[in-house]
């Protein structure tokens, strides 16, 4: 058994219990001993071949069956540049062919569904001639692994399981259920949802920068990030050090250096084990974590303000797009970094007040899940929900307060004030409309995400002969990753539209125009069609 240095283990000692209470590890590799540390025996035989090779002047890259094939890279590399181009050809192409695009979305995701739930059933069908499961869940707990062998055969052993294809069909029959029921219940939502995204096409179309700005606020998160990891590591290493023996596990004080490095034979040894805990420290590292969250709020309000002026600057000329603004994403991003950024510093303080809650409920959870109450793991339970529900509300009300900053450049109170009464008097219409759009959007989404993912398949199961792909151990890998990343390459570029719809319905609630020669209407034909209203004479 490996186990923590300085624990208490008694001979007699359930070992379950001893895993359940992170006293001893519960997984256990095939390891030999390297550089003084004892690592899994794969990595170890690299490392020494990596040495061995190191006098004959052979590079690392050489050994592309063994340690990494940088042409995998490549593949996944340039996979997730065909998933930006498809997503930008796609918005692109939702100008003229909105309509038409969608409904192919939706009766693509229909037939994928209906093929995965064919597949799984017929998969299920063929394995339930054989009883006999291949996975023990029993034997995970503190099974010995060999390392070479775990990352090949795992996928295997669940895939020529019966029960994950069961499983497959049951989700896949619930999902395909329901998908027809809701497109049956909402096919008249369905359409003016569809007009408005043709509408909200045409916006985007008129400010084709807005496609390509998420990418400004990822930089500026990173950046954020970064700096909250380099503080993080500061403030951890203000910390006293603490040192212990190896051996003994007992804690002890290094004279010098010199006493350290050459105590090597059997007498005691002085080495580095972690900081001491310091309630200081740790407040210090809670203030970081809030700074943190409050930072990517901030940024993520910034962006919606600044697609939202862009949007806006769209709307409220009469004459499209001739009247739109060359700079118009530009131009939203400075007014909000010069008139509007008090207004998103308090939203976002209030996001990242209630996700702050949510992450110290998180905490206090681990914390005392080794105290077996069932009310606190109720009133927890109910805490989650309850923070989550409040999280969803307060990201709702915040964009609308930031669109109406866009529209008015009021503050956030009075914008999040007249945001929420604007939506509030047309709340069928508001909700229908969103959540149809929300459902439309996703279902492109997925839909561009299935077209990779399934071209990703074909070329890394070496499907296509005029492809060279090498021979992977573990190829769901790379499709994988390809897969994750063309849904967030995917999300970014469909968010902007669902900024553009958002901004579009709250300026029509805004307009005070009646629609005659005096005062006509902002809005454009497609839209007054769209919303029953018409010009008057």
């Amino acid at each position: 058994m490996i186990c923590k240095y300085n624990s208490e283990i008694p001979r007699n000692d359930n070992f379950h219990r001893l895993i359940q209470e992170d006293k001893c590890a519960g997984i256990y590799f095939k390891s030999e001993p390297f550089g003084g540390r004892c690592i899994p025996s794969l990595l170890s035989m690299y490392g020494k071949d990596v040495i061995d090779e190191k006098n004959t002047g052979k590079m690392l890259m050489d050994n592309k069956n063994d340690v990494i094939n940088l042409d995998i890279i490549k593949q996944t590399n340039q996979g997730l540049a065909l998933a930006m181009v498809i997503s930008f050809v796609w918005i692109l192409c939702m100008q003229w062919f909105a309509q038409s695009m969608i409904w192919f979305s939706i009766l693509a995701v229909v037939i994928l569904n209906s093929y995965g739930l064919y597949y799984s059933l017929n998969r299920y069908n063929i394995l339930s001639v054989n009883t006999t499961d291949s996975i023990n869940t029993s034997a995970i707990v503190a099974q010995k692994y060999d390392f070479r062998k775990s990352m090949d055969t795992d996928l295997d052993s669940y895939l020529t399981n019966q029960k994950t294809w069961f499983a497959f069909t049951i989700i896949c029959a619930i999902v395909l259920f329901v998908l027809i029921l809701v497109l049956l219940y909402l096919r008249k939502r369905i359409k003016l949802a569809i007009a408005l995204i043709e509408e909200a096409s045409r916006a985007v179309s008129c400010v084709k920068s807005s496609l390509f700005f998420p990418i400004v606020p990822y930089i500026m998160q990173l950046m954020v990030i970064c700096f909250w990891g380099s503080v993080a590591i500061l403030i951890t290493a203000s910390a006293r050090p603490k040192y212990h023996d190896p051996h003994t596990g007992q804690e002890c004080t290094p004279h010098n250096s010199d006493q350290t490095s050459s105590s090597t034979n059997n007498t005691q040894k002085c080495i580095f084990a972690k900081y001491y805990e310091d309630n200081v420290i740790f407040a210090a590292q809670v203030y970081n974590l809030f700074g943190l969250l409050w930072g990517l709020f901030f940024i993520v309000g910034v962006g919606q303000v600044s697609l939202a002026g862009a949007f806006a600057s769209y709307y409220w000329v009469f004459k499209k797009p001739e009247g739109v603004p060359y700079f118009a994403v530009f131009g939203g991003f400075y007014r909000c970094l010069r008139y509007h950024s008090g207004s998103v510093a308090f939203g976002s303080l209030l996001i990242a007040t209630v996700r702050f809650i949510r992450i110290v409920i998180e905490y206090i959870d681990k914390k005392c899940k080794k105290y077996a109450n069932n009310f606190f793991a109720k009133a927890v339970i109910c805490c989650r929900c309850f923070f989550w529900l409040l999280e969803s509300f307060m990201k709702f009300i915040n964009k609308n307060a930031y669109i109406m900053i866009a529209i008015y450049g009021k503050g956030f109170c009075t914008s999040a004030s007249n945001g929420f009464y604007l939506i509030f008097r047309n709340a069928t219409r508001a909700v229908v409309l969103d959540k149809v759009t929300d459902l439309l959007l996703i279902i492109g989404k997925l839909t561009v995400t299935s077209m990779v993912a399934v071209l990703s398949f074909y070329v890394f199961t070496q499907k296509f002969d005029f492809i060279e792909i090498p021979n992977l151990h573990y190829y769901w890998v790379p499709i994988v990753v390809i897969t994750f990343g063309t849904y967030l390459i995917a999300s970014s570029f469909f968010s902007v539209y669902h900024m553009a719809v958002d901004t579009l319905f709250l300026c029509f609630h805004c307009e005070r125009n009646d629609g005659s020669q005096e005062k006509p209407y902002y809005m454009s034909k497609n839209l007054m069609k769209l919303l029953g209203k018409t010009k008057k004479t």
